[in-house]
């Protein structure tokens, strides 16, 4: 079993929004279950090329890279502007769930960055703790 997996989601990051209503029913938006639909898409394509374990049981860590399209004008390295990095990193372990691990619960070390690039995307390693 390998002890590491990567993947790039080739897309621009999508924060987790929290479930709208409409009349006191709650939904999901579907701007959100498309870009989860596509994240694990492209994570159960590159679980075959890697061998990954679906749905794995043990304890592992996880690092987040987001990268977004810099405007012209901004010079800094960081993304310091919405959307916040925690609900970036949500919307990434809730999709994973299932399809990496059995539980985002299963996570023990996270780390998560929101950088300036090109091309728009999410990067992502797991490693088994």
């Amino acid at each position: 079993l390998p002890m590491e997996f990567r993947a790039t989601i080739p897309l621009a990051p999508v924060p987790w929004a929290r479930a709208a209503s409409r009349r006191g029913v709650r939904f999901t938006p579907a701007k959100q279950r498309a870009y989860m639909a596509a994240v694990q898409s492209y994570l159960a394509s590159a679980m075959r090329d890697q061998k990954w374990e679906q749905g794995t049981k043990r304890a592992v860590e996880l690092e987040l890279l987001f990268v977004f399209e810099r405007a012209r004008s901004n010079k800094t390295a960081y993304h310091a502007q919405k959307p916040d990095a925690s609900n970036l990193v949500k919307i990434v372990e809730d999709a994973a769930n299932g399809v990496l691990w059995h539980d985002d619960c299963q996570i023990g070390r996270l780390t998560a960055q929101k950088v300036w690039g090109l091309p728009a995307r999410t990067e992502l390693v797991v490693r088994v703790l």
